[in-house]
């Protein structure tokens, strides 16, 4: 069995808690009875204040495979986060398995699992990826960040920088500027971080273009009025008539021939494009976290 210890290069990247770990493996077959691990990379994070550090396991010979599980599980003793790519159907049931068929103590029992794959899935309509595996996450870094990581491990790492976008859609920003150009509304937000990746996305009345640390949302207005979009959308009838929807509560009332179920694209209702509107950063910090729950739908 091989063990190297290397140093990533990786600069940016966002664990939400630590001690926390890496994880990746390659195995020779997908059936844990008759597959063999031929390499293990696990890059610790044991503190915010200490740089990362990886540690590679490489198969020699059939008995490493042995070797390498009691390795990893040593070096996981000490971890609370096991981060992986995909490793909810792959990775962590594959170990568990070797683990339970060596007859050795399953490490990862009681710590927790964060899956970037299923995690991320969530920005979807945002990221516009080229296709779910790794490497379709990768074109939304710089080269230079990418070449950075030559291990799927280390672009794993880098990948946990976009865990930063959740603090965003929540209101992780200041606005910078409003303005009403007549037919769209144009708010400038400031995120509270560094965007890792370049953001765009057109959906219905909106358009977020965002990267670094500038971001540019555009509503579309209509005579004067903004649309606010709700996503509790079973919550909700539309009024043709009046072309805005209601909360059931309110159009319980309204005979069923003027009303209809209420669906994502007509899901809202209409308040107008005011100088205080304009004036109130809470406001308008409320109106973009509902803009972005509307885009995240999509």
């Amino acid at each position: 069995m091989k063990k190297q210890l290397i140093k990533p290069q990786i600069k940016s990247f966002y664990i939400p808690e630590t001690p926390a770990a890496v994880l990746d493996i390659t195995a020779s077959t997908r059936y844990y009875r008759t597959s063999l691990l031929t390499e293990v990379r696990l890059i610790t994070l044991i503190s915010e204040n200490e740089p990362p550090t990886e540690t590679v396991w490489t198969l020699e010979k059939e008995s490493d495979d042995f070797d390498i599980l009691i390795g990893l599980a040593e070096a996981l003793a000490a971890i609370r986060l096991v981060i992986t790519f995909n490793g909810t159907s792959f990775d962590l049931p594959h170990l568990t398995k070797k683990y339970e068929a060596y007859r050795l103590d399953n490490p990862f029992r009681e710590k927790a699992h964060l899956d970037l794959l299923l995690r991320l899935k969530q920005f979807d309509p945002l990221l516009r990826l080229p296709s779910h595996k790794l490497a379709g996450y990768m074109t939304l870094f710089p080269e230079n960040e990418v070449q950075c990581a030559p291990s799927d491990a280390e672009k794993e790492l880098l990948l946990t920088s976009l865990l930063l976008l959740e603090r965003f859609p929540v209101g992780s920003f200041a606005v910078s500027a409003a303005r009403n150009e007549g037919e769209r509304l144009l708010l400038e937000l400031a995120p509270a971080f560094h965007l890792p990746a370049k953001i765009y996305a057109e959906d219905g009345p909106f358009t977020l273009d965002a990267s670094g640390d500038k971001v540019n949302l555009t509503a579309a207005v209509f005579d004067g009025y903004l649309r606010r979009y709700y996503t509790n959308v079973s919550d909700y009838e539309f009024l043709p008539k009046e072309g805005y929807a209601v909360h059931k509560s309110i159009s319980a009332s309204v005979a069923k021939s003027r009303k209809e179920k209420a669906v994502r694209e007509n899901c809202f209702t209409l308040f107008r494009c005011s100088d205080a509107f304009l004036s109130d950063e809470q406001a308008l910090r409320r109106y973009a976290v509902s803009v972005f729950s509307y885009l995240l739908t999509g």
